[in-house]
């Protein structure tokens, strides 16, 4: 794990999970009592579009953002061994949702975080009629 010192005294933390057999990186800043938020990059870009607005923000909220698959510093498989499609990514990038809903979204973030939203509220669904 890596610290991004940021101008205002809040620290960003690098960070790497496995989700799936890949690597999925993301940046997170604030503190993890505070509301989270979950920033969610354009292509092609990743999350160091959010390299301003996470110190901007940091003392406010509890700040993820992650690089999909094939972005940024997470795994880049080939297209062979990886389907690049929306709703895959959205499984993939699901891994801190369970206890966040609020998203700083960026062009394909939006389409992402409605299928990520659309996962959730059937998981959430079927567990309550169980």
């Amino acid at each position: 794990m890596a610290i991004e010192p940021t101008f205002r005294g809040f620290n960003i933390l690098h960070k790497t999970v496995e989700v799936n057999g890949l690597d999925i990186f993301y940046r997170e800043a604030g503190s993890k009592n505070a509301l989270p938020i979950f920033l969610l990059h354009g292509f092609p870009t990743s999350s160091h579009m959010f390299r301003n607005l996470i110190p901007a923000l940091s003392d406010k909220f509890h700040l993820i953002a992650p690089d999909y698959p094939g972005f940024g510093n997470s795994s880049m498989p080939k297209v062979d061994e990886f389907d690049y499609t929306f709703d895959n990514i959205a499984e993939i990038i699901d891994f801190h949702l369970l206890d966040t809903g609020h998203f700083a979204l960026e062009e394909d973030g939006g389409l992402i975080a409605s299928l990520i939203r659309n996962f959730l509220d059937k998981n959430v669904a079927s567990s309550k009629t169980a």
